[in-house]
């Protein structure tokens, strides 16, 4: 089993996702407003590097993300990886999203 992680900036692609997921086979997916360490580092003004985070966020939708979380069966972790980048893209392109499995050891209530 592993726990399958999208880290999502297109908060636009969240239905399209979730109803492509669903048809696919999964069953469940936990979904998470999240921020990444940008946004909170140019909030700091002790840190040199702000005006560039400045430049950056500016340009971006910084406001949002969203990590998803979906425990699989190891059968179906291709399947995940697929429909993810299927919806979102090239994940090499900034900020398209980050997908990466982690290996679940035991597991209740799933």
């Amino acid at each position: 089993m592993q726990l399958i992680f999208i880290i999502m900036k297109q908060l636009d692609k969240t239905d399209d996702l979730m109803i492509a997921l669903a048809n696919a086979g999964i069953k469940g997916a936990t979904i998470i407003e999240s921020s990444g360490m940008a946004k909170v580092l140019y909030k700091l003004e002790s840190i040199p590097a702000v005006d560039i985070l400045g430049h950056i966020l500016n340009k971006e939708n910084t406001n949002a993300s969203q990590t998803i979380l979906i425990a699989v069966s190891d059968d179906m972790v291709d399947v995940v990886r697929k429909t993810a980048k299927d919806i979102l893209g090239d994940l090499s392109i900034p900020n398209a999203g980050v997908i990466f499995g982690v290996p679940v050891s035991f597991s209740e209530g799933i």
